[in-house]
């Protein structure tokens, strides 16, 4: 998993020598959560009812993967990847920081294949979602990774997503629901 992870986990660590806060707050998905929020670790997921969640430590401190499954499903629909880091400086905007983070995956991750780059609204910040593809293991293909950043009290939270439902187009559309409806507590 390390070797499937490195070019993203790589890029998002050099954005922690940035940051920023703020954003626009009333964020639909977040206000339309129907269901009770899941908590994990400082942000909660709006999770579908009988959806379960695991977490796993993984690579740096307090970074951490957490695996996403519907009912009593073992294989995971999603992995969603989260990267913390100090904040380190100020930029100009939350933006800024989501079109560096951009930037770097489009030169590290390997074999990279863009599907699309827009804005979106994560808690009451607004970033960017990226989507795109890579290849960090020429024997596997290319995976299809869903990235964004978010700033929340000091700390750089980047969320890469890896959803094995794609071809379910409403089991994507929702998955997607879930990826972008963090909450933080």
């Amino acid at each position: 998993m390390t070797r499937f992870l490195l070019p993203i986990i790589a890029s998002l660590g050099l954005l922690t020598l940035a940051g920023c806060g703020g954003g626009t707050p009333n964020d639909d998905l977040a206000r339309n959560c129907t269901v009770d929020r899941t908590k994990v670790e400082r942000f909660s997921l709006c999770l579908p009812d009988n959806w379960t969640h695991t977490t796993e430590q993984f690579g740096g401190q307090g970074s951490f993967v957490v695996y996403i499954n519907a009912g009593e499903e073992e294989n995971s629909l999603m992995r969603m990847h989260v990267k913390k880091d100090p904040l380190e400086e100020e930029v100009p905007s939350s933006m800024a920081l989501a079109k560096r983070a951009v930037e770097i995956s489009q030169k590290s991750a390997p074999e990279y294949s863009p599907v699309s780059v827009k804005p979106v609204i994560i808690d009451t910040t607004e970033t960017i979602l990226h989507e795109f593809y890579a290849t960090p293991n020429p024997d596997a293909g290319p995976v299809h990774y869903y990235q964004y950043i978010v700033i929340n009290e000091g700390i750089v939270y980047g969320f890469t997503g890896v959803v094995f439902a794609e071809e379910d187009e409403k089991l994507l559309e929702l998955l997607m629901d879930v990826f972008t409806n963090v909450q933080f507590v």
